[in-house]
């Protein structure tokens, strides 16, 4: 209350009250005017490079678009990220992240680190926003993409791009050797009697000039004849040594028909193999070069499935990018928002076929941009993709994986270039597998 001398004039102490209280008010409104200013920041974990080993245009370009949109879409909301991580430094950093407290809200899971950052704890399951969100639909995405992210039941990773892999078939060299083109359904036995009838020394100088497969390797027919890796601390508990040992006899076979020669790099585009494995970024990365194989050569290929134990399904390696958030996000729903936004929006998934060699994982796009792209609905259409990404194989994401695969593709190789006996390699994988397995790191 303003108080008044006897006379009715305001005094002194008056003034300097309502002074305060006008600037309490104006602090007031200053303090809410901050507040209504302040950005929400999500951080996301991303790095350059890929699993595929295909070279990338313009790493960040649709990163970049993407959270301009999505900052767009939500106002006071700002997605910041680090540039300039390699995908060999990114495990590591994302290990320090995660050590020091202050790993990203959002963040692109590695295979090798998705089953220890589920474990943990690390990972936030998604499955409570996938199903409390009204515009979310997992039958939008290729199956197989969706179970690249689960672990023990949950839902961990959600997908963002896909790379299927598959043959090719050089029909014309085929038909010169009095070979039929194999349905989609042919076997490893069917594969080895046409590479054998096609690898020739058609000059007689004693080196091969005309070759039957190009790319194709152990793990192909391991796959073919249903072989799994799982987690474990012995060889024995990892892979099938009864299904390893026909992936062997095969790369033995080819080994002898190419009479240990290496297939040079230049023999397809010359039209002298008959089939050369492929994934879809080498071929979208590349597709002028088909493309001009295709329109200009003298042979016609078309893309085939990979040949099958007896008929069965075909398999063949699935690449997977996957997102995952940080089970100590302040921020989930936005990070769930940013996720879905990431995988969901057409926009964005559009982005992932104009921006990468990959395919967008969700299916409504992806079989709209293959169909509007020539060159490669001159050769691969949307039905034989969806057929090879559903008969893929996910990639083990345990620890030590790579490290495992990598010593076993030189143990085979090594041992069969040495004339070894099957059970010399057998028994040589397994004690260089035990090894890997058993040590810490």
């Amino acid at each position: 209350m303003i108080n008044m001398d006897k006379s009715g004039v305001i005094t002194k102490k008056s003034v300097i009250a309502l002074v305060v209280i006008i600037y309490i008010i104006l602090g007031i409104f200053f303090v809410q005017g901050l507040k209504s200013d302040k950005k929400t920041i999500v951080q996301i974990g991303i790095y350059s490079g890929n699993e595929w080993g295909v070279p990338q245009i313009d790493v960040y370009r649709i990163y970049d678009e993407a959270i301009k949109l999505f900052e767009k879409e939500n106002p006071g909301v700002t997605v910041e990220y680090r540039s300039g991580t390699l995908m060999d430094d990114y495990s590591e950093w994302l290990a320090q992240k995660i050590l020091n407290g202050d790993e990203p809200d959002v963040f692109i899971v590695l295979g090798e680190d998705f089953d220890t950052l589920s474990s943990i704890g690390m990972l936030e399951p998604l499955d409570v926003f996938m199903k409390s969100d009204s515009s979310f639909h997992s039958e939008d995405f290729y199956k197989k993409g969706i179970e690249a992210g689960i672990y023990d039941g949950y839902q961990y990773a959600m997908p963002f791009q896909i790379v299927p892999t598959f043959m090719i078939v050089n029909e014309t060299l085929l038909k010169e050797n009095n070979l039929t083109v194999p349905d989609m359904d042919w076997t490893l036995d069917e594969f080895l009697r046409m590479t054998e009838a096609l690898t020739k020394d058609t000059n007689q100088d004693g080196i091969n000039d005309q070759y039957g497969v190009m790319g194709y390797g152990w793990e192909n027919t391991y796959y073919a004849a249903k072989g799994t890796f799982e987690a474990g601390d012995k060889a024995i508990d990892v892979y099938d040594e009864e299904k390893l040992k026909k992936a062997i006899e095969v790369s033995k076979a080819l080994y002898t028909q190419n009479s240990g020669q290496n297939v040079p790099p230049y023999a397809f585009d010359q039209g002298l193999v008959g089939f050369k494995t492929f994934s879809l970024a080498e071929f979208r990365a590349y597709k002028p070069y088909p493309y001009k194989v295709k329109k200009y050569s003298d042979f016609i290929w078309e893309p085939i499935s990979f040949p099958s134990v007896d008929h069965n399904t075909s398999i063949g390696k699935l690449y997977t990018v996957q997102w995952g958030m940080s089970s100590r996000s302040k921020n989930k729903d936005l990070a769930w928002e940013f996720i879905k936004f990431m995988s969901n929006n057409d926009e964005v998934q559009q982005m992932v076929w104009d921006y990468t060699y990959t395919l967008p994982t969700k299916i409504s796009v992806s079989n709209k941009a293959s169909a509007q792209d020539e060159v490669l609905s001159n050769v691969l259409d949307a039905a034989f993709l969806e057929s090879v990404i559903d008969q893929s194989v996910i990639e083990p994401t345990f620890k030590k994986y790579q490290k495992l695969i990598e010593s076993m593709d030189i143990r085979i190789k090594v041992n069969i270039m040495d004339d070894k006996s099957m059970q010399e390699i057998i028994r040589s994988v397994r004690v260089e597998a035990d090894s890997i397995l058993e040590s810490e790191n």
